[in-house]
């Protein structure tokens, strides 16, 4: 299911990318230097993992590479706020959850507004559980839309669920043109050393 996430991301993300930075080059050599360092974040993220979980701060990187070339190919038709809490950042979660949420806000969100698209990823902590919402402001989700434009929050969903339980896993709550918002929630799996203390 892995290997069926990257190969529906890549070739359409690589062609889109390197279409950006070309264009970036003329006009601002260093700030396409930047881009291709981020490309290459992005596949590296892809390519070498370690196991099958990461932190929530490797999936965070992983999610920033692919916004900043999204950003440039957007412009300032699209915004990105991301609100992680430092003490969250050391959660294991399965890799390669949160990027598919990411890439679906954006291809089949605020890629098709005609005004400016805004997108904002969080994760906070909800009693035992780590709950993580990527929201945009299109609002055009729709459940069972024929095309498998749903393909990777599907398999997020059936990955976490089948490893939690069935408490966890993903929901979507959408008004219609105003925005939809796709949470995650996992059980919080912080290393004792970070756990913080019970207030």
């Amino acid at each position: 299911e892995i290997k069926l996430l990257h190969a529906q991301v890549n070739p359409h993300f690589l062609f889109n990318a390197l279409n950006t930075i070309s264009a970036v080059i003329r006009r601002d050599p260093e700030r396409a230097r930047q881009l291709v360092q981020n490309l290459s974040t992005f596949f590296r993220k892809n390519l070498k993992r370690p196991s099958e979980t990461a932190s929530l701060a490797d999936e965070v990187e992983h999610v920033n590479a692919y916004l900043q070339i999204e950003q440039a190919r957007f412009a300032d038709r699209l915004s990105v706020a991301i609100d992680v809490p430092d003490e969250l950042r050391a959660a294991r979660l399965p890799a390669f959850s949160l990027q598919p949420l990411v890439e679906n806000a954006i291809k089949h969100g605020t890629s098709q507004l005609l005004d400016a698209g805004h997108v904002r990823i969080a994760a906070r902590r909800d009693g035992g559980d780590l709950l993580l919402s990527v929201e945009d402001n299109a609002g055009l989700f729709e459940a069972g839309r024929a095309g498998g434009d749903g393909l990777g929050m599907a398999i997020v969903d059936g990955r976490v669920r089948n490893r939690c339980g069935a408490p966890y896993g993903v929901t979507v709550a959408c008004e219609p043109d105003v925005r939809t918002c796709v949470n995650l929630r996992l059980p919080l799996d912080l290393p004792a050393a970070v756990e913080p203390a019970a207030p």
